[in-house]
């Protein structure tokens, strides 16, 4: 089984690890399977060099981190991966689909599943279903999941996790950069993140906090000075 995770291809100058990927990564290996991370615009590889790897790799299922600024890359990388074995199962997730979900698995037709929100746990619900044989587990019954049925398109419900420390480490091992690079966000940072983010015009004024420590995303690393840094990670949510 092989399950391949994008950072798509893109002309953008700011090269940040894709931690976001990186918990995706973390989550599915929790079902026994162990998915790569292609980042593209790290190696900056085009759309022919993308297909090359597909092709190399036949991945079963390939998932793709969808920025707005990457949409059209986004279309077409889909596209090369339905030409060249339309049975593979494709999905996007993250800050686009998130903000409009139902307008982004219509546009983006070569996309079997969506996902908004927080990702984590609908992924290991939906690899289960999909490749382990378990279809107790129901279509709706997956939070975040934006999904087709009789050409109608259905966007389920967000499922929040209060313990954030839950998701684990990412897997930096798929996304290899020096310790003291990591400075990308933890979920729910409420600043410019890959974490996914959530559709701001219906999202009432944040009413709880959900927080993160910074070691559950880094591991044991120290901040610059040396020493321990203890700030936290937080999300602010609504109920």
């Amino acid at each position: 089984m092989k399950i391949l995770l994008v950072r798509p291809v893109s002309d953008t100058y700011i090269i940040s690890p894709p931690i976001g990927l990186g918990y995706i990564a973390t989550a599915i290996r929790e079902t026994g399977i162990n998915p790569d991370i292609l980042d593209c615009a790290k190696e900056r590889l085009n759309l022919h060099n993308f297909k090359k790897y597909v092709e190399k790799l036949n991945p079963d299922l390939v998932g793709f981190q969808v920025w707005s600024c990457d949409v059209p890359q986004v279309k077409k990388s889909l596209r090369i991966v339905k030409a060249f074995n339309n049975q593979t199962i494709t999905i996007i997730g993250g800050a686009h689909p998130s903000g409009d979900p139902i307008y982004s698995l219509e546009y983006f037709r070569d996309a079997d599943f969506g996902f908004r929100g927080e990702g984590e746990e609908g992924i290991k619900l939906l690899v289960k279903r999909l490749f382990l044989n378990n279809h107790s587990i129901t279509l709706d019954s997956i939070p975040g999941l934006i999904w087709r049925e009789n050409n109608k398109i259905n966007v389920n419900s967000l499922s929040l996790v209060n313990n954030l420390d839950s998701f684990g480490f990412p897997a930096w091992d798929l996304i290899p950069v020096p310790a003291r690079a990591r400075t990308a966000s933890a979920p729910g940072q409420p600043t410019r993140c890959p974490a996914p983010a959530r559709p701001a015009p219906t999202t009432p004024r944040p009413t709880s906090l959900r927080a993160q420590k910074q070691s559950s995303t880094f591991g044991p690393t120290k901040a610059r000075s040396g020493r321990p840094d203890l700030r936290r990670k937080a999300c602010f949510h609504s109920r």
